[in-house]
């Protein structure tokens, strides 16, 4: 008898440890899953224009990616509660008051100005660790300023819109963000890299400019200079008499995108100047049929029209660096470099 119990409690005891075995097995693989995890979801993201036809679809393909946490601006409250809650949503006023706001920080030269602390939400994310844009685990900020409007005609405030909120907000959104990696990164050691992506356009090319805004464009030497002389002298320029400031049917829209890109190569002149790297790029995601698309532009297309899809996926390749071709400072359209 004696023996028999002695063989159950040796095999009890064999059972025991097999169990404990596999369960610190089971314990480790879990572990290295939510190790994994928190690896791929350190990389974390900000859309302007969410909830727009281009936005919408590029949170869409980062979120199934699920190596982000998103963070996306809204003008309608009802395509946020469509689009799920996968993301968390922030409101972005665009109306003239905040126009207004970002011209007068435009004629002080105060978007990039230390200390300037933002009014909107949107850029408060940044810096405000409630929102835990930046968490312990960051190791990658991004931000898509893809917000745009496209108003039509040629009066002063088609162009005080198109340039405060395609042009002036960018830059904005920009300085926060940046200024926000600063202070991280001399708290942590994680922050390995911030990209910015300017959702550009094809309209933006300086041949389609009036050669003497095209040559300010190209001439403008410094982020300060490009705010305080928006303000100063291509605002006004665009009201004189006779002047064609850009072809086709929305001249500020151009007009702000070319500015636009002019920003993306200042910006990425000056990034050498953060502890981290830091990558700016602007992305023309072709034509593709949005709301911002004219008449006069549904008529007459050069290009074959995308899908929303292709479109997105350029922006997403783009933030992912895909075979190390988005090069900062450059201007991209279809995954090439090209002149803008």
């Amino acid at each position: 008898m004696r023996f028999v119990g002695l063989f159950v409690s040796g095999c009890l005891s064999a059972c025991c440890i097999c169990c404990v075995s596999a369960l610190v097995l089971h314990l480790n693989s879990k572990y290295r899953h939510f190790s994994t995890t928190l690896w791929e979801t350190s990389s974390v993201v900000c859309v302007t224009g969410g909830t727009g036809v281009l936005g919408a679809e590029i949170c869409r393909q980062l979120r199934s990616e699920g190596s982000f946490r998103t963070f996306a601006t809204f003008r309608d409250t009802k395509r946020v509660i469509d689009s799920g809650s996968a993301i968390a949503w922030l409101p972005l006023n665009v109306e003239q008051s905040m126009q207004r706001h970002l011209w007068d920080r435009a004629r002080e030269g105060g978007l990039h100005g230390p200390g300037r602390a933002s009014p909107w939400r949107t850029a408060a994310i940044f810096d405000d660790r409630r929102w835990g844009f930046f968490a312990r685990k960051t190791k990658r900020a991004v931000l898509v300023n893809g917000i745009a409007v496209a108003p039509t005609g040629r009066s002063s405030a088609a162009f005080q819109c198109a340039l405060a909120v395609n042009s002036l907000l960018p830059m904005l959104l920009s300085a926060r963000l940046l200024a926000a990696a600063d202070e991280f990164a001399s708290m942590s050691t994680t922050l390995e890299e911030v990209v910015i992506v300017n959702i550009s356009s094809g309209d933006g090319e300086l041949a389609f400019l009036d050669s003497d805004v095209a040559r300010w464009v190209q001439s403008t030497d410094s982020l300060h200079r490009l705010q305080t002389d928006m303000a100063s002298w291509l605002l006004p320029t665009t009201q004189q008499a006779h002047r064609e400031t850009a072809v086709g049917a929305t001249p500020a829209y151009s007009l702000s995108k070319a500015v636009l890109n002019r920003f993306t190569q200042l910006l990425s002149e000056q990034r050498h100047a953060l502890p981290v790297a830091v990558r700016v790029v602007s992305v023309c995601p072709g034509n593709f049929l949005s709301p911002l698309t004219t008449d006069e532009e549904r008529l007459q297309r050069f290009d074959s029209v995308r899908t929303v899809h292709e479109a997105a996926s350029d922006v997403v390749s783009a933030i992912q660096n895909d075979q190390n071709r988005y090069i900062s400072g450059g201007f991209f359209r279809y995954g090439r470099a090209i002149r803008f």
